[in-house]
């Protein structure tokens, strides 16, 4: 393990993906979208269950004002309470409730789906991050044992110089070189440094932490891995891949979305209950009744004589009224009414059919992006395929070049350490076979990366 691997907190791919899992804003929100919808399915079930509410009323009326229980206009002061209960289902409305469940399950199952996505998508990420590293930290080393070359040819060449075997230019121009080297090694530790603060982004880690990866031992690209053509993983990655199966049951959603839009159209029947019972202060109850003499002032005439005033007493019977206790009332009030209502569309100024219209567009372009999901997946395979098999084609190209490159400077470098070669011909080989190695260490891994977006889309273990 290399010292640019090994920066204090060593991580495994492992570790880094296993982490991201837990702390990844974009898969907390995906879960948070999965949860709702479970709410929202709750809910849909529940609409089939009747309600039930409860209601209490309390007043006084003052002054001049009618008795709420005799009518009668008393001038006195009376408090009232009223209380009730009441409940209603609905027990058909166009199996709107029925459509609405079955979305709500699929709205759950798409969330799930693109919680499960958005996990691939993180581990992709992750994982390409890492290999970033592990190829920014091959070119570091490349550029690492460049200048150590080229600071021992420089001693060489010194005492070359010295003795008068060389000339002071070719000292010169190694001094030039080895500056050149020097740049080149701070540009890839840059790099490398940036590689690191994505990953530690991406795992949402502090940039001033110690942090290091771990450098697996990672086997020569071989052409074999492409065991599969670009079609036949595209029809795994259509039949595994998460956004595809999400992609189709929006289409489903959608299409029940038209169903609950037509429930509009169809008749209602609801059925409702309700009770209820009251208390009013100035309220009295009859117990019994009493004998009243009464006495009438009348006009009496005798024989179509003078008229005479007299009075009549008469005996009749009277209420006898006592109070009405709160608990009494209460209990002799209740009473309550059951009913059903058939409610059934005549117009309603097109908002039906609006709805209806709108619901079938949005089925529409829910089959248009479930085409074009399984489009964007066929493109991305095939350039992804294709780019797999043109960089493996330059990573054999390149090695074989970097063969034939390593003994024309080993030739190179014995000739100018006897003097018959120049300075400019060491630094031609010298640089021709670094750029050569470079190309070989880019070539490689854009290879591994391109094998491990075509394992993504056939399901396969993101693994180093």
């Amino acid at each position: 393990m290399g010292s640019i691997y090994a920066q204090g907190n060593i991580w495994s791919l492992k570790r880094c993906l296993d982490y991201a899992k837990e702390t990844n804003i974009t898969l907390q929100q995906a879960e948070l979208n999965t949860q709702s919808s479970q709410i929202a399915l709750t809910q849909s079930k529940a609409a089939r269950m009747p309600n039930l509410n409860g209601n209490i009323n309390g007043g006084n009326n003052f002054g001049y004002s009618v008795n709420p229980f005799t009518n009668q206009f008393q001038s006195q002061s009376i408090q009232s309470l009223n209380a009730g209960i009441g409940s209603n289902v609905t027990l058909f409305n166009g199996f709107r409730i029925s459509n609405t469940i079955k979305q709500s399950q699929i709205d759950l199952n798409v969330n799930e789906l693109n919680q499960k996505q958005a996990e691939y998508d993180l581990a992709l990420n992750v994982t390409l991050a890492y290999l970033n590293i592990l190829r920014n930290g091959e070119i570091v080393e490349s550029a690492e044992l460049q200048v150590n070359s080229t600071k021992e040819q420089l001693e060489r060449t010194s005492k070359l110089v010295r003795a008068g075997s060389l000339a002071q230019a070719d000292l010169i121009q190694l001094e030039s070189q080895l500056a050149t080297d020097e740049l080149q090694l701070v540009n890839a530790q840059n790099q490398l440094a940036m590689s690191y603060l994505t990953l530690q982004q991406i795992l949402r880690l502090d940039p001033n932490d110690a942090f290091g990866i771990e450098k697996p031992d990672l086997p020569d690209p071989e052409l074999g891995l492409l065991k599969s053509s670009a079609y036949e993983i595209y029809q795994v990655a259509e039949a595994t891949q998460p956004f595809i199966e999400s992609a189709d049951l929006n289409v489903k959603s959608a299409g029940l979305g038209i169903e609950i839009a037509k429930a509009g159209l169809r008749p209602s029947l609801t059925a409702s209950a309700n009770a209820g019972t009251g208390y009013a202060s100035g309220r009295q109850i009859p117990v019994g009744t009493e004998n009243k003499s009464v006495t009438t002032n009348v006009d009496v005439s005798i024989n179509g004589g003078e008229v005479i005033p007299a009075e009549i007493t008469t005996t009749q019977p009277s209420l006898i009224y006592d109070s009405y206790s709160f608990q009494d009332q209460m209990i002799d009030n209740i009473g309550g009414s059951v009913s059903l209502s058939l409610n059934f569309p005549i117009y309603n100024r097109s908002q039906n059919k609006s709805n209806i219209q709108r619901s079938e567009l949005a089925l529409q372009n829910a089959q248009l992006i479930a085409e074009s999901q399984r489009q964007l997946l066929e493109q991305t395979i095939q350039q992804a395929y294709l780019d797999a098999k043109s960089a493996y084609s330059s990573y054999t190209s390149t090695m074989k070049q970097v063969e034939a490159l390593k003994l024309t400077f080993e030739n190179t470098e014995k000739q100018f350490n006897l003097g018959v070669a120049n300075s400019t011909e060491y630094l031609l080989a010298t640089n021709n076979l670094n750029r050569a190695r470079n190309d070989l260490v880019r070539n490689k891994f854009n290879y591994i990366f391109r094998t491990k977006v075509l394992d993504f889309y056939q399901g396969k273990p993101l693994g180093l």
